[in-house]
């Protein structure tokens, strides 16, 4: 069961076509059998301390915004929050966060992932001299996982490299697989040398 936690009168018809039982909660109650992911809107009252509780459950969050931002990301990250999405997201987008965090790995909305990866792609090259071993990928592999570490979106990579968005995504589901990594992060990490001693 997916639980929301929002404030009174603030639901989305989206989160009922996600196919899965879902829970609106206007605060977080002493127990919650069968949850396995919550959903919490960030700005709330105790919206903090609410993640905390979660977290200590072993339940999975996903935090609801408003208004993305970096400061809020990274603060209901560091309390034990693995997904960030916009309030109302299409279905589609809230799916594929659910899966993504069903997976392991973590959902970002494209516009704080790109600057993200941008950031520590800056960082990275101030910090390390070592690269990555991309053996593995083909020449254009190379070029989009490349551009991806560089915080490029799909749209972006398609039209720097002369190809379809599909093509991209193509290009990354391989390099995906040959370099073992789940996402975008994981692949910019992996370029940048962050994540060769994972």
């Amino acid at each position: 069961m997916d639980l929301f936690i929002t404030e009174q009168g603030l639901i989305s018809s989206h989160w009922q076509r996600l196919g899965e039982p879902i829970e609106v909660l206007y605060t977080l109650p002493d127990q919650i059998p069968g949850a396995r992911i919550a959903w919490v809107l960030t700005g709330m009252p105790d919206w903090q301390q609410i993640i905390g509780q979660l977290h200590a459950r072993h339940i999975a969050i996903i935090l609801m915004t408003r208004n993305p931002c970096v400061s809020e990301l990274q603060q209901g990250f560091s309390l034990g929050a693995r997904g960030y999405v916009e309030l109302f997201a299409t279905t589609a987008v809230l799916k594929q966060a659910r899966d993504a965090i069903e997976n392991n790995a973590l959902w970002l909305p494209g516009c704080l992932l790109s600057n993200l990866i941008g950031a520590l792609s800056i960082a990275d090259k101030a910090c390390s001299p070592t690269s990555a071993d991309l053996s593995k990928l083909s020449e254009r592999e190379c070029e989009v996982a490349k551009l991806v570490a560089q915080g490029q979106t799909n749209k972006a990579i398609a039209a720097r490299l002369y190809i379809s968005e599909r093509t991209v995504k193509q290009h990354l589901s391989s390099t995906f697989a040959k370099l073992q990594v789940k996402d975008r992060l994981q692949l910019a990490l992996h370029v940048n040398g962050a994540g060769e001693g994972h």
